[in-house]
Order: C-alpha cells, then structure tokens, then sequence
C-alpha cells in the first residue's frame, strides 16, 4: 500500500474502516476534523482532480489541514 494522506492524529478515528478499502476506492474518499480540516484523502481524491483539470492545484491548495469553507 502507498504513502497514506492521513493526519497521524486522525488515523485512530479509522479504525473500524477497512483501510485497504478506503485505500483502493475508485471514488474520492476524505475525512475531516470537527472543525472542518482535511484530515483524510485517499488516492482518488487526487486522481479526481487530475482527470477533472484540477492538478496540480488541487494538490497545492488542498491538502492536509486545509480548510474546505475556504
């Protein structure tokens, strides 16, 4: 499995969730803080954005921490 994007803080918050699923999902899969942070992405997130023109922007911008009312 690659590099997860996961806030080690927020990993605690997946167990229960079948991580190689979460991992291999075709569609976007993130998580979020209560405060609304990105906290979560799996591969998709980024493969969505870079068949959808968003790249590398979205990489940029959206990341770890970032803000998604922003």
């Amino acid at each position: 499995m690659a590099e997860l994007t996961c806030d080690p803080e927020f990993l605690p918050l997946l167990e229960g969730f079948e991580l190689r699923s979460l991992e291999q999902d075709s569609g976007t899969v993130f998580g979020l803080w209560p405060d609304l942070r990105l906290a979560y992405m799996n591969p998709g997130w980024t493969r969505f954005a870079a068949e959808n023109g968003g790249e590398p922007t979205v990489s940029r911008n959206w990341g770890l921490g970032a803000d998604v009312t922003q």
